[in-house]
């Protein structure tokens, strides 16, 4: 055991200046190929664009008869059948029918699929119904996606859909970032391996163990573990036999105490030290250094310290390395109860989060000090409260969701962020857009499970934060539960063919300001009412998808009735009605329902919306002032 004389106290930086400082550091990693699918959770480096139109051929949607729309209502024979994975003989005929099945190419003349379940069977073959709609049951060649189109984006992170999406077109290699590599070194003489037992004044490594989790949580393939007593020499060479990691973690001996031996010992393996002290709590010994390429972090010895500083400074420099974004989502909540934070540091309290009717309930979780992993276990979330904060129950808070710590099962979305939501290029994009407005369609099938409330006010909070003149945010939501008198209210409004919104667990009337008011002149009409509402509602539509919730704006009801219902007052002017649930999960469906509900949509070209220089003028190409 080696110790060391004190020397003068660092300089502390704060926290946002400490992440500012690691993050600066970092560069992405260089770029890999590697097999798709074995690249889950990486990063993709390039953009790929689809080989072909998809499907490759007019596609049949169900098990049926491949028909041309004027035999509606005639008996006809059958004349052959077409499997998938068949070319068919030759055209549908004149007079008959063709059986196909699904995902088989239809027939050259085919105008509609009829699923079996509506054809009479006879005699001499099959009778169609009297009426039958052009397209129907028949996926249209390219219209899943044209060739050439954007498929994937550089900066998508690779998931099982993506790989199978990948290996649609034809790619099943593909250039990613590379993981970093990462050496743990825990220190001190009191540790001893957690399989072991313990005896006198020595305890079970538990840092070790921790760092490693929360690495290969992040996706590190390759995490090296080693431990080390207090001796500055073994130290050095210990770090020497960890070969060229991109990412150092020390566990312990980086305080000022006698034994700490941290920064003594990476001076003397030739790291540079970039800062050395934090004005936080806990985590105040943070130390943080480089050698070469690679980052040093030296963390506190006590867990609870560690896994602080992981989760603010580490993680978000692995996450930088890798092509992602580094920064941590924030979320509110309320505080149960009141809570007092450091006088003269930032404070990071781990708490626990859940769910209520009003909102996210956050309860700093009280300890015994940053070594009491018994107090932090349930955890979910960490709060930051700012130097000499006196908080009271019942206040607004932010707070950051620890990895995995939103959990299964409190909804079935998914949190929005930079990395969730990158571009996609789809059927009939001409560009990649953003992926919730690329994802979001006007299904009418739901789960019937309530949207729960925080997840329900993202939403909500997304329209509250849409442009509008002079910011008179003329927009109002009424929002009715399934179940409640408010929604049967409003299903009495509903025109006969919107009655599938009955089965939805919520419904908004949105209704706009139709007056501008100011406190010194007289009102007038606001003609930008209607406009303004419609750019919140893009806000919650693209909110919303990007969570994992289906939302239906329609009108086709009596908004009239609906304002009577909610005593709407008169300078208010109904604009319509959102549906909003979880999707109904495809597998419920029957083949017809999941055919309407994915039925292809259709756009306008941009050369016929977009003007360049004159009306009608397609954009793209420069002209002449004049």
């Amino acid at each position: 055991m080696e110790s060391r004389a004190n020397g003068p106290a660092p300089r502390l930086v704060g926290v946002d200046e400490a992440l500012e400082l690691v993050l600066d550091t970092v560069a992405p990693l260089e770029v890999v190929e590697l097999e798709s699918a074995g690249a889950l959770g990486l990063v993709l480096a390039e953009t790929i664009v689809a080989d072909g139109d998809y499907p490759p051929f007019p596609r049949a949607m169900m098990d049926g008869y491949a028909v041309r729309v004027e035999h509606a209502g005639r008996e006809l024979p059958v004349a052959g059948e077409v499997a998938a994975g068949h070319v068919p003989a030759g055209p549908v005929p004149e007079d008959a029918v063709v059986a196909i099945m699904t995902g088989a190419p239809c027939p050259a003349g085919t105008d509609a699929v009829i699923p079996v379940e509506e054809v009479t069977h006879t005699s001499s073959g099959v009778r169609l119904p009297t009426s039958v709609g052009r397209g129907k049951n028949v996926a249209p060649r390219g219209s899943e996606c044209r060739a050439g189109a954007v498929v994937a984006s550089s900066g998508l992170v690779l998931t099982p859909l993506l790989v199978a999406l990948l290996a649609t077109v034809g790619r099943t290699r593909v250039l990613v970032r590379r993981v970093p590599t990462v050496a743990i070194v825990a220190t001190g003489d009191e540790l001893v391996p957690a399989d072991l037992a313990p005896h006198g004044a020595q305890i079970r490594s538990s840092n070790a163990a921790m760092l490693r989790a929360m690495a290969e949580e992040l996706g590190i393939r390759e995490v090296s573990v080693s431990h080390v007593g207090d001796s500055r020499d073994e130290l050095v060479a210990a770090l020497e036999r960890q070969g060229s990691p991109d990412i150092v973690l020390l566990s312990g001996g980086v305080s000022a105490g006698r034994y700490d031996l941290v920064p003594e010992a990476i001076s003397a393996w030739g790291a540079q030290i970039v800062f050395r002290g934090v004005r936080q709590k806990p985590g105040k010994p943070l130390l943080f250094a480089r050698r070469r390429a690679a980052l040093v972090f030296g963390l506190p010895g006590n867990p609870l310290s560690a896994h602080m500083c992981f989760h603010r400074y580490v993680r978000p420099a692995i996450r930088k390395a890798m092509g992602l974004d580094p920064h941590q989502a924030v979320d509110h909540g309320r505080l149960s109860r009141p809570w007092q934070g450091d006088a003269a540091r930032t404070s990071f309290q781990l708490s626990k989060v859940e769910s209520d009717e009003a909102g996210w309930s956050v309860t700093p979780l009280a300890g015994r000090g940053s070594a009491d992993l018994f107090s932090a276990a349930a955890a979910n979330a960490l709060v930051r409260f700012a130097p000499g904060a006196v908080s009271s129950a019942g206040e607004d808070v932010a707070f950051e969701w620890l990895d995995g710590g939103r959990g299964d099962g409190v909804w079935p979305g998914r949190p929005s962020g930079p990395e969730d939501a990158p571009a996609v290029g789809a059927a009939g994009h001409a560009h990649p857009i953003w992926r919730p407005i690329a994802e979001r369609r006007s299904r009418r099938r739901f789960q019937p499970t309530a949207v729960p409330a925080p997840l329900l006010s993202r939403s909500f909070e997304a329209a509250r934060w849409a442009p509008s003149a002079g910011n008179g945010q003329p927009w109002r939501f009424l929002v009715a539960h399934n179940g409640d008198a408010a929604f049967q209210r409003l299903v009495t409004t509903l025109r006969p063919k919107n009655r599938w919104a009955e089965q939805a667990p919520h419904l908004v009337l949105v209704v706009v300001k139709t007056l501008l008011e100011h406190p010194t002149k007289p009102p007038r009409p606001n003609e930008l009412a209607l406009l303004e509402g419609g750019l919140a509602i893009g806000n919650l539509l693209a909110q919303a998808t990007a969570d994992g919730l289906l939302v239906h704006p329609f009108d086709g009801f009596d908004y009239r009735a609906a304002a009577e219902a909610w005593a709407v007052p008169e300078q208010y002017r109904v604009a319509l009605l959102l549906a909003i649930g979880f999707p109904a999960d495809p597998a419920g469906l029957s083949a017809e329902e999941r055919a309407e509900e994915e039925r292809p949509r259709e756009r306008l070209p941009l050369t016929e919306i977009v003007f360049q220089g004159r009306w009608g003028e397609a954009p793209g190409r420069a002209r002449p002032d004049g």
